[in-house]
């Protein structure tokens, strides 16, 4: 299993995103917690961004156990991420 019993997370961002560099600080806090963490840059990784409906940056999709179980978009709060991946876990 990935991350903390089998959740992880996809931050799909951008370079010229200024959320997306905003939220950097939490991304790390998230993955110094032993969060499963990573990043997409839609620019070079296009196709798995559509593939995965992504239409805006940042977008977050929380996974357990390989299907995407939530859905988030825009700049988040850390407490908010994390509650978001624990609920993820203990579903």
């Amino acid at each position: 299993m990935s991350g903390k019993d089998g959740v992880s997370l996809e931050m799909y961002s951008a370079s010229w995103c200024n959320p997306c560099k905003g939220m950097a600080p939490v991304i790390e806090e998230l993955r110094a917690a032993g969060w499963n963490i990573t990043k997409i840059d839609v620019d070079h990784e296009r196709d798995k961004a559509i593939a995965n409906g992504v239409q805006a940056v940042p977008t977050y999709l929380i996974y357990k156990e390989g299907r995407v179980v939530r859905r988030l978009t825009g700049a988040q709060q850390r407490f908010s991420l994390e509650t978001e991946l624990r609920l993820a876990r203990d579903s």
